[in-house]
């Protein structure tokens, strides 16, 4: 019989067709999915040119109003009244000065000694308050050039102001600081100005990194830092863009340009939704188009399958035993008529091997349950005396030098009394939770049972010197987890020990352990004891019964847990 080549894959007619329908469209939406990224990242490029070259022209503007605006103070303070100390004349000038503009609010003369001379925003005379700001104020007195303070908020008026102070020399000297007072809404109607559209941000930060202006909830950030990567990106004086979070948490691309020479920024976010909406949008409508398309090409492709699947669909119910004796439609494939009638054929053989199986298995099930009826309690699902005993024998003629088993003897205290006064089914209860506290703490390989009654067994195998210390601990946990099913209900546990090296078997150790299991409810009930080398000796040359009655001389009762 010669073997035939096994293909690379395999797959459905559908598939076939379906795939083919998917190589016919894949190069079109590939073609236009690389033309649309092209053209959205020259557009993307072209935003990032503009986001670039409109914060430098904001810059620049700002700049040019500072520049103005120093214009005019410096001419002011190179006036004659100013430099002859004549102050009622020098503020005459000033108070025109800030009647010209409505972006000026006021002009400040300092004196050296921190005081203010006069302020145009009150009659001349009147005691003005202290001035705002002094650092930048003393800053023009320490180097004699101009300097513009943070943005703090006017003491007359309450809104939010800056101040550009320049120095009014005599001779070498600086005599006064004097100090023309902007608000912050003058600055911001600069940055409007340049036409920026409405989704973009614009914020301005003095040199303390404090919020200037800002294009978008104004009354919220300006007069507070701003955000942690923006002054990053000040200090570091980035020149490129760069992406970050808004103080509203946006995603947005930033480029960051100096004001001049003054220590102040501007920055410009575009939100990234802004920036790369259109390729997204596109990209979408592609999408639209791709799967628009697609579609057509799968419904003609699953209508030609379904076709051509008629025809294998028949062939196929032979094999199963449907429709055997059907007849294949005739659409000129000969090659299908012939498969269909050896499956007919074969239908038959295979429903009669399968009818044998089923008998087979429902047999050697019944016999599955029958063998585990026999060895496991139907009530606790733990092993049965003789299977128990059985188990336990094999545990024992498996033990290898250095390994040990310990055998607990479990009888329940006071059992009687509830299953007496609680009835038979609480009972039952009982001995079922009693049988799962036992299985949920041991190992997998340890093993329980139930002798009859309310009496239990556990074995557990563990290193010679490890052994009573797990026998003690499982001891210890089963007594807590007994307490815990009734409060009337207890549990005293006898403990036997055995090795490689000792010869036993198992019903001495049971009478070992049931004998050290009297001992503890001697001693009280509701604790553990350890069978000891004497009464290993003792019950080997004793009955059973004796062993049910030991001497405190027979065992010694260890860990009790009331």
């Amino acid at each position: 019989m010669t073997s035939q080549k096994t293909p690379l894959f395999e797959t459905s007619l559908r598939s076939w067709l379906l795939g083919f329908a998917v190589l016919a469209v894949l190069p079109f939406a590939l073609f236009s999915a690389h033309l649309l990224i092209e053209l959205g990242q020259k557009s993307q490029s072209a935003s990032k040119n503009s986001l670039t070259q409109q914060t430098e022209l904001v810059a620049r503007a700002l700049n040019d109003r500072f520049s103005q605006a120093l214009g005019l103070l410096t001419a002011l303070a190179a006036d004659d009244a100013m430099q002859s100390g004549d102050a009622e004349n020098a503020y005459r000038l000033a108070k025109r000065l800030v009647a010209e503009s409505s972006d000026f609010q006021a002009v400040v003369l300092v004196n050296r000694d921190e005081s203010m001379a006069f302020i145009t925003a009150m009659p001349f005379g009147l005691t003005p308050p202290a001035v705002s700001d002094i650092e930048s104020a003393r800053k023009v007195f320490t180097t004699g050039k101009p300097v513009l303070s943070r943005v703090f908020k006017s003491p007359l008026s309450g809104r939010y102001v800056v101040a550009l102070g320049v120095p009014v020399h005599r001779g070498t000297e600086v005599v006064y600081c004097l100090r023309l007072i902007f608000l912050v809404d003058s600055l911001s109607r600069v940055i409007q100005d340049q036409g920026l559209p409405d989704d973009w941000i614009t914020t301005t930060v003095d040199r303390d990194g404090v919020v200037v202006t800002r294009s978008f909830s104004a009354d919220k950030y300006v007069g507070k830092p701003a955000t942690k990567e923006l002054i990053e990106a000040i200090k570091e004086q980035r020149q490129n863009l760069f992406e970050r979070r808004s103080a509203e948490g946006i995603p947005v691309t930033t480029a960051v340009r100096p004001i001049g020479s003054w220590g102040w920024n501007v920055a410009i976010s575009v939100p990234n939704d802004s920036l790369y909406g259109p390729l997204r949008g596109s990209l979408t409508q592609l999408v639209g188009v791709g799967l628009l398309l697609f579609l057509v090409v799968i419904v003609v492709a699953l209508r030609l399958a379904q076709l051509l699947s008629q025809q294998f669909s028949t062939v196929v119910s032979a094999a199963t035993g449907e429709h055997a004796a059907g007849r294949i439609p005739r659409l000129g494939i000969a090659e299908l008529s012939t498969v269909h009638g050896h499956l007919v054929e074969h239908v038959e053989r295979r429903r009669q091997t399968e009818a044998a199986l089923v008998s087979m298995s429902a047999e050697m099930s019944a016999a599955e349950d029958r063998l585990l009826a026999a060895r496991r309690d139907l009530l606790t699902q733990l092993y049965r005396r003789e299977a128990f005993q059985f188990e336990f024998a094999r545990v024992l003629e498996a033990l290898t030098s250095g390994t040990s088993v310990a055998l607990l003897f479990i009888d329940l205290d006071n059992f009687k009394a509830i299953n007496d006064r609680q009835g038979h089914e609480r009972g039952d209860e009982v001995l079922a939770r009693v049988a799962d506290a036992i299985r949920n703490n041991l190992r997998g390989g340890d093993l329980a049972g139930r002798l009859g009654g309310d009496e239990f067994v556990v074995a557990v195998v563990a290193q010679d010197q490890g052994i009573e210390s797990t026998a003690c601990a499982l001891a210890e946990r089963l007594i807590a987890a007994i307490n815990r099913i009734d409060p009337d209900l207890g549990a005293s546990i006898g403990i036997s020990m055995t090795g490689h090296s000792v010869r036993t078997d198992v019903a001495g150790e049971l009478r070992r352990a049931d004998a050290a299991m009297y001992v503890a409810k001697r001693e009280g009930k509701n604790r553990y004891s350890l069978a000891s080398t004497r009464l290993l000796m003792d019950v080997a040359t004793s009955g059973a019964d004796d062993a049910k009655r030991p001497t405190g001389d027979k065992a010694s009762a260890q860990g009790s847990t009331a």
